[in-house]
C-alpha cells in the first residue's frame, strides 16, 4: 500500500469511528431519525466543539462547504445510498477486496468523548433542517466559505474555531447532564 493510501485510510478510520460513536449514542437514546443530512450536522458540531475544547481535530477528514451546509465527503459517500431515509447501519471500511469483508471502526475506550456527548445531547433530538438553520447562521464558518455551485471548498478549521468560540458558553450546560455519560 502506498504512503498516500495509508494516510487516507488512517484518516478515514478515525472519521468512521467518530461517526459510529454518534450513530450508536443517538440510537441508545431512542433517536432513529438519523439521515445523512442530520448526521453531517451533528458530526460538524462535534468536530467544532472538540476543536474548541482541546485545540485539536476530532478527525482529519476535510469538512467542505456544500449548499446544505458543512459536509464530510467520505461520510456523505458512505451513506448516500440512504437518500433522505434514516441510516440503519454503521460506517464500514472494506477489510478484504477478495472476500468483501468489512469492519466497523470504533473509538478507543480512552478517547475523550465529551464533545461527542455534548453534540449528541444538545442536537440529537433536533430535526435535520433545524440543524441546517443553526449552522447556516450569519457569522458561520459555512457562510464564510460557501460558494454557490461549488462543493469542494474546504472550511478552514480556524473559521470553525472562531464560530464555536461564541457558542460555547451556551453549550456548557450539557456537560453536566449525567444521563448522556452512561
Amino acid at each position: 500500500m502506498q504512503q498516500e493510501q495509508v494516510k487516507q485510510l488512517e484518516c478515514e478510520i478515525r472519521t468512521f469511528a467518530v461517526t459510529n460513536y454518534i450513530l450508536g449514542k443517538l440510537r441508545k437514546h431512542g433517536i432513529y431519525d438519523i439521515t445523512n443530512l442530520k448526521l453531517q450536522k451533528v458530526l460538524y458540531l462535534a468536530y467544532a466543539l472538540h476543536l474548541c475544547l482541546y485545540n485539536e481535530d476530532l478527525f482529519k477528514s476535510p469538512i467542505h462547504a456544500w449548499q446544505i451546509g458543512p459536509v464530510v465527503p467520505n461520510i456523505y459517500k458512505e451513506f448516500k445510498g440512504f437518500g433522505r431515509t434514516p441510516i440503519t447501519r454503521k460506517a464500514s471500511i472494506l477489510k478484504d477486496n477478495n472476500t468483501g469483508e468489512v469492519w466497523f471502526p470504533e473509538l478507543p475506550k480512552h478517547f475523550e468523548k465529551r464533545a461527542l456527548i455534548v453534540a449528541c445531547t444538545a442536537h440529537g433530538e433536533e430535526i435535520a433542517w433545524n440543524l441546517v438553520d443553526i449552522i447556516h447562521g450569519e457569522n458561520s464558518a459555512w457562510k464564510k466559505n460557501y460558494v454557490d455551485g461549488k462543493n469542494h471548498i474546504i472550511i478552514p478549521k480556524e473559521d470553525i474555531y472562531a464560530e464555536l468560540q461564541d457558542k460555547l458558553s451556551g453549550l456548557a450546560k450539557y456537560f453536566s447532564n449525567e444521563e448522556y455519560h452512561k
